[in-house]
């Protein structure tokens, strides 16, 4: 191989050779799983067996008992958490309210609804105008046609 071949290859071999050690890392830990989990069955099977005994010792009442009052501390845990939260979250906004940046950005949100209204209140009257100088152009118009009418009338009754 030459020099150029092998900078060129000697990065895919790296890759292909670490590939292949976590293959065979892979398969070692697959050997060890297999035999962990075959103890386990052993173990799972002997504690199957003594479940009946246990169950008939099992106080039912207790467990009920301890679960209520568990269910009711995690609830009261829950409201807890959740005013501290609301604290949290209540501080936190009253410093975003409080910066500089806030006051500038609530400030030109302020500034573009007016400019916003202005504009809206400038289209409105040119809007109004256009519609005043259509309907001047339009009477104006029929008046031109109208004396253009008697005019061509006129001229007719003269030549004819």
């Amino acid at each position: 191989m030459t020099r150029s071949n092998t900078t060129i290859t000697r990065p895919l071999y790296a890759a292909v050779g670490a590939g292949e050690a976590a293959v065979a890392e892979l398969r070692k830990v697959a050997a060890e799983l297999q035999k962990q989990a075959a103890v386990r069955r052993e173990q799972a099977q002997k504690r199957a067996q003594d479940l009946p005994a246990r169950a008939r010792n099992v106080d039912v009442e207790s467990i009920g008992q301890t679960v209520r009052a568990s269910l009711v501390e995690a609830q009261h845990r829950a409201g807890e958490v959740y005013v501290e939260l609301a604290e949290r979250g209540e501080k936190l906004v009253g410093s975003i309210r409080g910066q500089q940046a806030t006051q500038q950005l609530e400030a030109q949100a302020g500034q573009t609804v007016r400019s916003g209204k202005a504009t809206v209140t400038t289209a409105k009257r040119g809007a109004e105008r256009t519609k005043t100088s259509a309907k001047g152009t339009t009477t104006s118009a029929k008046k031109t046609v109208d004396a253009a009418a008697k005019a061509a009338s006129d001229a007719g009754g003269k030549i004819g």
